[in-house]
């Protein structure tokens, strides 16, 4: 599989540049389920509280739990789309769905607190 898709990438570079935010949407987004846009709703919170999880690990030079859950999930995504993009499903999420978990789950700490001091405010 590899070496065919090598070959679309030599033949055909720009069509593959722009598969990728296809493959991106279906591998992260997408989920077989109706209505099909609370999933996606789901996702998109579910990695909006990711990044904001990671970027808390960031802000807060925690590099080593950002590296241990960034690394991963860069290397399997970039895997993926790789060998195939516009025919991805959500089973190649897989690997990265725990360590999306972990930095979601910070994310929503880091919201939570937010506004429970917003709320402490006169």
């Amino acid at each position: 599989m590899t070496e065919v898709a090598l070959d679309v990438f030599r033949e055909y570079p720009l069509y593959y540049l722009l598969t990728i935010p296809v493959g991106l949407y279906r591998t992260l987004l997408e989920i077989w389920t109706f209505p099909i846009w609370i999933s996606i709703g789901w996702n998109a919170v579910f990695l909006l509280t990711a990044l904001i999880g990671l970027w808390q690990f960031i802000r807060q030079r925690h590099w080593i739990e950002a590296a241990f859950l960034l690394l991963p999930c860069a290397y399997f995504l970039t895997g993926t789309l790789f060998v195939q993009t516009s025919g991805i499903d959500t089973r190649a999420r897989v690997m990265v769905t725990p360590l999306l978990a972990v930095m979601a789950a910070y994310g929503a700490v880091y919201w939570l607190n937010q506004r429970r001091a917003a709320s402490a405010l006169p």
